[in-house]
């Protein structure tokens, strides 16, 4: 798009140009002693404020089309299933916005009727559910990227598996073991200091309530889906994804097919965590195929402020 309206920009200046050009020359031709004057001056000046105002009216243009068509993605900055739709955005090299959901009023996303992230609204369309919208990617965007993908090695016919997977298996094994303890419940929301679209009061309200909130949960979740011992368990869940590696660079062998990148996005989601840096500590396998789809895939979010 951008290269398109240079384009656009340098086509149009240079038809202007070439006009005075012709213009000065003409006028040298029929009277070749005059001095270069107040009237070449003026021409040239004439260049100067053409390619001005063509600029900002093109990019203006540029603003208007961008704020149409960019994608925005409205999420909890912890949610596994936020990250997965995230991570597939910036492997396809696509740039996108995200808003941060206040996780207490919701006031974001109060257009929705599952008040749940994410949400994307995509191509003008408002899409709800990580798994809608990676198939929406999937069917609409993967063809538009500027990364070059083989859909038949990039979409393989486990796919479906692995998606299901990532968000039934792996991700639900998060929240017990992020919040298995107040300290650990604490540090999942010091981002909470960094949402500029939040006041001073509704940062606090977050950075307190949030821990406490999450770390009385924990037992419920831990219930819900019969999880005794959670660090255990979460490592015998990632030992089913270390083992389907068979010690290939990734899946499917030399090449990042969507299973690599929604494994990894539901692990991106606890960076930095306590869960996150045990786990990268006990399994190397796990850390280095990490490491090798971090670096393919450069965030190209752009934070709503």
């Amino acid at each position: 798009l951008t290269s398109m309206l240079n384009r656009r920009i340098f086509r149009k200046v240079e038809f202007y140009s070439t006009a005075v050009v012709q213009s000065i020359l003409s006028s040298r031709q029929q009277s070749p002693r005059t001095p270069f004057n107040a009237v070449h001056l003026i021409s040239a000046a004439t260049i100067v404020s053409t390619f001005y105002g063509t600029s900002r009216s093109l990019c203006a243009e540029k603003d208007t089309i961008d704020a149409i068509v960019k994608p925005q993605i409205y999420q909890y900055k912890i949610c596994p299933f936020c990250s997965r739709v995230k991570v597939y955005l910036d492997y396809l090299q696509i740039e996108y916005d995200t808003i941060e959901v206040n996780p207490l009023d919701k006031k974001e996303i109060k257009f929705s009727t599952t008040k749940k992230v994410p949400i994307a609204s995509l191509d003008g369309q408002i899409i709800e559910d990580s798994n809608n919208i990676i198939d929406f990617i999937s069917s609409t965007l993967l063809k538009s990227s500027t990364r070059t993908v083989v859909p038949s090695k990039f979409l393989p016919a486990d796919t479906a598996h692995w998606q299901e997977w990532s968000e039934k298996k792996l991700a639900v094994m998060l929240y017990p073991n992020i919040t298995r303890s107040f300290p650990e419940s604490w540090e999942c929301f010091e981002y909470s200091n960094h949402v500029s679209t939040w006041n001073y009061p509704q940062r606090m309200s977050v950075r307190l309530a949030g821990p406490i909130a999450m770390f009385f949960a924990n037992g419920k979740i831990k219930k819900k889906y019969g999880i005794v011992d959670e660090r255990k368990e979460l490592q015998e869940v990632v030992n089913v994804w270390c083992d389907a590696l068979k010690g290939q660079q990734f899946l499917h062998g030399n090449d990042i097919s969507l299973p690599d990148l929604l494994v990894f996005g539901v692990l991106k989601s606890i960076e930095g965590l306590t869960t996150f840096n045990v786990l990268m500590k006990e399994n190397s396998v796990l850390r280095e195929w990490y490491e090798r789809v971090s670096k393919q895939t450069i965030s190209m979010a752009t934070v709503m402020k």
